[in-house]
């Protein structure tokens, strides 16, 4: 009898736990309902569709064409086989519901201009690292979380 009385006691307290986290589960929803759910790993731009495929084409270019191309000529910087060989740059980038970056790291770079002091090599990161918090990110992207690669490579 006593472990029918346990079993029944358990019994009310689990389901009393499930109905409030249905509640609060459900009071969360209507706070975020316009949200999109954020994966927890982030995945490569070339595993993505081709609506946000051709999207971040369309990002890259503009990178490559306006913010890439004038800082190596801000810079003084030629990339070919003598001074500039590779400038890659590896994110991993949280995009919100709006568009709008909510995280982003630079999980590492390789920045392979002879006598580039890594002062000049941080500014470079940093420089691209601000471009790509500063834009916004159209709908195929956005409640993503994504690594991507920027920069270029030389065939030396």
């Amino acid at each position: 009898m006593k472990d029918y009385k346990f079993l029944l006691l358990f019994s009310l307290i689990l389901f009393s736990c499930s109905n409030a986290q249905e509640k609060n589960k459900d009071s969360t929803m209507k706070k975020t309902e316009k949200e999109i759910p954020i994966s927890q790993e982030s995945v490569e731009i070339d595993s993505l569709d081709n609506f946000a495929r051709n999207d971040w084409k369309e990002i890259n270019a503009t990178f490559l064409k306006n913010i890439y191309s004038a800082y190596l000529h801000k810079h003084h910087l030629v990339q070919n086989c003598v001074q500039c060989e590779d400038i890659l740059l590896d994110y991993e980038c949280l995009i919100d519901s709006d568009g709008r970056v909510s995280k982003i790291t630079l999980h590492g770079s390789d920045i392979n201009c002879k006598g580039m002091s890594d002062t000049a090599k941080k500014d470079m990161e940093d420089t691209f690292l601000e471009y790509f918090k500063s834009i916004t990110y159209p709908e195929s992207l956005r409640g993503k979380f994504i690594f991507f690669t920027v920069g270029q490579v030389t065939k030396c």
